[in-house]
């Protein structure tokens, strides 16, 4: 909740000093909510980001609202302490009240943290992580960084066009064809890798890795051509198993780490 202050101006209480500014960091971008009692007199056009054509529009009755995607407004985007930081800076303008300047520009920095590190699972259809937002107060620490959101499905074949679903059984031995793909569409400035895939017998608590860095031997895990070409999936295939002391109509899970980078120009 914004709470808004009110003394006498003779204490001199800067204007933004009177309220707060909320960040919402998304994996589609960041939306900075300010309430208009933290800014009385102020233009919303002098409202904005480091590019100005990110400027404030009205959110509410009580509140202005600026958003900006990925690339978008002078976001500035870099790698630190294997975190994806995405960084821009608030900018207020003076308060003009009966004609009378009563505060100066703000210039406010703020940032948001994703992990660089994601996971992607199935047990025949993808799995989905819960956090696709996270809010807190712009003079505040991000209070954990938010992941980006993969999933991992399974296809019959090399088309990658028939998906295993949950009434289906695969033949040990068979092939299996999988996609690893954000569910929602990636920022432009980034790409991604699958560096580790790990299958599971749940029951009883044995796994295997059939990647990690490299393909294990003895799995035929490869990964496919296209994926060269579409930039939105990783694919591969390995042949199916089970352990020794699985069940006959055992449930195999499969997890792959996913690592997230950044995109070179013209790459």
């Amino acid at each position: 909740m914004i709470i808004c202050i009110t003394g006498k101006r003779s204490q001199r209480i800067s204007v933004f000093e009177a309220g707060k500014a909320l960040v919402k960091c998304s994996t589609t971008g960041v939306e900075v909510i300010i309430d208009k009692c933290a800014v009385p007199g102020v233009d919303p056009a002098t409202i904005h980001l480091k590019d100005s054509t990110c400027s404030a529009v009205e959110y509410t009755k009580d509140s202005w609202m600026v958003v900006a995607g990925f690339s978008d407004c002078g976001m500035e985007l870099g790698f630190s302490d294997e975190k994806v930081t995405l960084e821009n800076t608030l900018m207020l303008g003076k308060a003009i009240i009966d004609g009378r300047v009563v505060s100066r520009k703000y210039e406010i920095d703020f940032s948001c943290n994703y992990a660089n590190v994601a996971k992607a699972s199935s047990a025949v259809k993808a799995s989905k992580y819960v956090y696709s937002c996270i809010t807190f107060d712009v003079n505040d620490s991000q209070p954990f960084e938010m992941s980006f959101i993969f999933g991992l499905d399974f296809y019959k074949s090399v088309k990658f066009t028939d998906p295993i679903n949950s009434a289906d059984n695969f033949e040990l031995g068979s092939s299996l064809f999988g996609q690893v793909a954000s569910t929602t569409a990636l920022p432009d400035s980034l790409k991604f890798s699958v560096s580790k895939c790990t299958v599971q017998d749940k029951n009883i608590d044995q796994s295997v890795d059939v990647l990690d860095t490299c393909p294990v031997e003895g799995i035929n895990f490869e990964f496919m051509e296209s994926q060269s070409v579409d930039r939105t999936a990783v694919k591969f295939s390995f042949d199916s198993f089970a352990f020794p002391t699985s069940a006959a109509d055992t449930v195999i899970d499969v997890s792959c780490e996913v690592n997230i980078c950044e995109r070179v120009q013209n790459q």
